[in-house]
């Protein structure tokens, strides 16, 4: 996994909102304290895979939180980005998130087609990156947060990496050795 290489105004969650020329980014949304917000991000209205990502991983029982996501369709291919941390009570295991890249590819080389090369896929179709974040409430406590942007032919692509990232977070991903 790489270093993000964006120094920018997103080092503190939640995120502002950007309004620019036709682009709306409502900021960062704590879906964890506020899940009735979900209908505010665009793409969880038009894709339901993300959205049924955003409300698991975010909801009860889930180590992790998403900080944002997009996901359009541009010059003939539908590419996006799913960002997403610990939530503070396992903030001292954020460092485990920065195998997640090698997790993903060696389950998709489990469970996937035995036909498809999947590191190779994995290397061709995403990019995971790496930074470190804070909470505006406690911006002195920082925590690793992780990137993984998408880029696929189709939306029906897109939809089944999500999917499949989903199940991952959720049932293989391993952040630490125990719960807190």
């Amino acid at each position: 996994m790489m270093p993000s290489p964006y120094d920018d105004d997103f080092r503190f969650f939640p995120y502002p909102a950007e309004h620019s020329n036709s682009r709306t980014n409502n900021g960062g949304i704590n879906l964890v304290q506020e899940p009735h917000r979900i209908n505010e991000i665009t793409e969880a209205v038009r894709f339901p895979e993300l959205r049924a990502l955003l409300v698991e991983v975010n909801g009860e029982g889930s180590p992790f939180m998403t900080l944002g996501c997009a996901a359009a369709t541009e010059k003939q291919s539908f590419l996006g980005y799913i960002e997403f941390s610990v939530r503070p009570e396992y903030a001292e295991n954020s460092s485990h998130l920065l195998n997640l890249d090698s997790q993903f590819a060696a389950l998709m080389k489990q469970v996937g087609s035995p036909e498809t090369d999947w590191e190779n896929y994995c290397d061709l179709t995403l990019k995971w990156e790496s930074a470190v974040f804070a909470f505006r409430e406690t911006p002195d406590v920082t925590q690793h947060k992780v990137t993984v942007w998408y880029k696929f032919n189709n939306l029906q692509e897109a939809a089944t990496f999500i999917s499949a990232f989903h199940v991952f977070l959720i049932d293989y991903a391993n952040i630490s050795d125990s719960e807190p």
